[in-house]
């Protein structure tokens, strides 16, 4: 009788945990000019399908965007249809990228290049 207890304790400690602790990322889209077709078959969708996750499988700590004129912070998660109108411009920037990827400790990078 114990031990099933103790299974079944554990077993709960188990799914409590697995359902409580959900990963959190944040993203970083990089809005170097794209090409509009590129844009939506590689950002906008793989964003959607992250998006889709949130909040239950997955926790949108932040979304931010960068390109060669510099950082923006959104201040709210945006929907998908918001980073689908977003404008593409300038230059692949590795310096600003790499400085998000060493700023943020788990995230996730969409980018058409």
């Amino acid at each position: 009788m114990l031990i099933a207890g103790s299974c079944t304790a554990f077993v709960l400690t188990w799914l409590l945990f697995n359902w409580l602790i959900v990963p959190q990322v944040t993203i970083i889209i990089d809005r170097s000019y794209c090409q509009p077709q590129q844009w939506q078959e590689q950002v906008v969708k793989a964003y959607e399908r992250l998006y889709n996750q949130h909040p239950s499988r997955l926790k949108i700590e932040r979304v931010v965007s960068f390109s060669d004129w510099g950082i923006e912070s959104f201040p709210q998660i945006p929907s998908p249809h918001k980073i689908e109108t977003l404008a593409t411009f300038g230059r692949q920037n590795q310096q600003l990228r790499q400085q998000l990827e060493a700023k943020y400790d788990s995230f996730q990078i969409l980018s058409c290049n």
